[in-house]
């Protein structure tokens, strides 16, 4: 820490302490190079005001007041400080320990001025109270009441001419003063639109720099140029920032004359604001200036020009619905027939009138973007989707199939984002339930990723194949025992899914569930029966992997596969007799064993919706040797 800020943060602790020795040695100690700077010694009086210590205050006054005799702190800056800060105990100490309520700055202002600039009507209010004058000019000659005018603060903009008038009111006239204040606010506009358009007339760049900053005042000295007349050269032209922000904020009569004096309407301008580069024409028409897309367009503006994203003045119209512009665009000429990303964005932007407006233009309503994206795609990847596009798409003979680049339909957009009502609206206008995507996705896998059971129903009622599976993807019933979805596992086996299919590294379903311990999963896989002694690419069971919540329910299955002289695994042997007598050795087997026999005559009588087949039967396709 520098020696300085080591001073400061002392000074600030013993201020707070109220400690005026201390205080006085250390404003002693102060050097050229290590005294506070105006801010700082504004914070130590404020500091000493709020700890209601008032002879620190005083001290730091009395002493930076005879320091600035050697031009180290310029106090006068304290004022203006808290007159911007509206600081109202700062401002009304620092007047009677003697500071000029009309001091000036650097440049010109007063403390009244930088309250009315900040539009801090207290802070005007204390100001005038201590007789600060109204009158007193800055370096452009601009007084308060300029300023408020340019801050458009109209309440601080009477106030001040209220101090300026001196009318005697009659007793049956009490509304005189407030007309000869309105009278005078209005002369007052007028005078500082003169004042400020002089003088900034004759400063270089001025219009320039007013057209392409920000905030009130720049706002104002605009005015002022469009009311008193616009001062603009031929080098203009080449200014791009003028001409953009001319457009951008909408200034009719300075663009005008930028064309007038040979501005290329056509070209294409690096523009931050729009972070992209574009026309002027896309710039009038982005922030929705229907006055000034007619001016380009009389000045020969090519309505069907790119920008750097390859999109017309028409496609902004589309982002922005703006129907009004986009139909004033194609009266003079903008090509609709083959601009297919149209129809995506009116479909995305969920504009009914848009697209029913391009369909009357006879748009391929299946032409597709740089993506492969359709109009369907675009309405279906839309939240929330408006149902009423989607159908007329449709009608207008939408292929419901379509693919974009990633080889994916509709069904799969809709899919993804669970939207059940847009599934079954797809499904009955016979969407490809099968349709696979680049990776060899299908809805169904999509659906039991995420979960939605309806919709894997609906799927599955349709039609939907269960056991694919394509480079090296695991089929959806390996999803469902991977994230414990029982739903959708039931949904699955019981329209067929194979329950001993084998993913990429040989794994079932069954040892997916054993591997998470999904104990849910891993019972009714044994149900369907999946087959216990299938080995993966490593050799393993299902069994090697099971954690002790699933442990039990897979050691009794291999115990009834014993008990019922069925092939069992040698591994599933010695996984089960290990954990029998470490993990599972509370449990009395022998008597479990007694259960089984008699569970297994009751599987050999009991037939399956009176069919041929036992449950026993069942029993053996789960168990076939491998």
């Amino acid at each position: 820490m520098s020696d300085k800020k080591r001073l400061y943060r002392e000074m600030m602790s013993v201020v707070e302490e109220g400690n005026l020795n201390r205080l006085k040695e250390l404003i002693n100690t102060l050097q050229p190079s290590n005294s506070p700077s105006w801010v700082e010694v504004y914070r130590l009086i404020r500091c000493a005001v709020e700890n209601n210590h008032p002879e620190s205050a005083d001290l730091l006054l009395t002493d930076i007041v005879k320091y600035d005799n050697q031009k180290v702190v310029p106090n006068e800056q304290l004022l203006h400080y808290a007159a911007s800060r509206d600081d109202i105990e700062m401002i009304k100490l620092l007047i009677t320990k003697g500071i000029s309520v009309d001091v000036t700055n650097e440049f010109g202002w007063t403390p009244l001025q930088c309250a009315v600039m900040n539009n801090h009507l207290e802070g005007v209010q204390l100001l005038l109270s201590y007789g600060a004058n109204v009158d007193a000019k800055d370096n452009d000659g601009h007084t308060a009441i300029h300023h408020s005018i340019m801050e458009g603060n109209q309440n601080i903009a009477k106030l001040l001419l209220q101090h300026k008038t001196n009318i005697s009111l009659g007793k049956n006239d009490k509304n005189t003063l407030q007309l000869a204040i309105d009278d005078q606010y209005s002369i007052a506009i007028d005078k500082t639109l003169q004042t400020v358009y002089f003088c900034f007339k004759n400063k270089k760049n001025g219009l320039r720099d007013a057209v392409c900053g920000r905030g009130r005042k720049c706002e104002f000295i605009v005015k002022s140029f469009l009311t008193y007349g616009i001062v603009l050269s031929p080098e203009d032209v080449n200014d791009s920032e003028l001409v953009c922000a001319s457009v951008e904020k909408g200034h009719i009569k300075i663009v005008k004359k930028l064309l007038e004096l040979g501005a290329d309407v056509n070209q294409l301008h690096e523009n931050a604001i729009f972070n992209k580069s574009t026309t002027l024409l896309h710039m009038a028409v982005i922030t929705k200036q229907r006055e000034m897309v007619e001016l380009l367009i009389n000045y020969k503006a090519n309505v069907n020009a790119l920008d750097e994203r390859n999109f017309t003045a028409m496609h902004e119209a589309a982002l922005n619905d703006d129907l009004e512009i986009m139909e004033l665009l194609m009266d003079n000429g903008a090509r609709i027939k083959d601009q297919y990303k149209l129809l995506c964005i009116a479909a995305e932007t969920a504009s009914k009138k848009f697209v029913e407006l391009l369909l009357q233009h006879d748009i391929n309503v299946n032409g597709k973007n740089t993506d492969g994206t359709t109009a369907i795609h675009s309405c279906v990847l839309r939240h929330p989707i408006n149902y009423e596009i989607l159908k007329l798409l449709i009608d207008k003979g939408a292929d419901i199939n379509a693919r974009n680049n990633y080889r994916r339909t509709a069904l799969h957009e809709a899919v993804r984002a669970k939207n059940v009502k847009v599934v079954k609206l797809l499904l009955n206008c016979n969407a490809d339930v099968n349709s696979e995507d680049v990776d060899g996705t299908t809805p169904l896998f999509d659906s039991t990723v995420r979960g939605a059971v309806e919709i894997c129903e609906l799927l599955v009622k349709k039609g939907a194949k269960l056991n694919i599976k394509r480079y090296k993807r695991p089929t959806p019933l390996h999803v469902a025992a991977s994230i414990n979805n029982l739903d959708i596992m039931k949904i699955l086996l019981r329209s067929g899914a194979d329950v001993d299919c084998v993913d990429e590294c040989g794994n079932t379903a069954l040892h997916r569930a054993s591997i998470r311990s999904h104990y849910d999963i891993v019972a009714i896989l044994l149900r369907y029966g999946s087959d216990i002694n299938i080995v993966n690419q490593e050799n393993r069971t299902a069994l090697y992997y099971t954690l002790e919540e699933s442990l039990h329910i897979l050691v009794q299955h291999v115990i009834i596969l014993r008990v019922a002289k069925l092939y069992v695994h040698a591994s599933n042997i010695a996984e089960s007799e290990t954990a029998i007598n470490d993990k599972l050795r509370f449990i009395n087997w022998t008597k479990y064993e007694e259960e089984c026999n008699k569970e297994l005559e009751r599987m050999r009588r009991e037939k399956i919706n009176n069919s041929n087949i036992s449950f026993y039967d069942i029993l053996k396709m789960g168990c076939g040797k491998n």
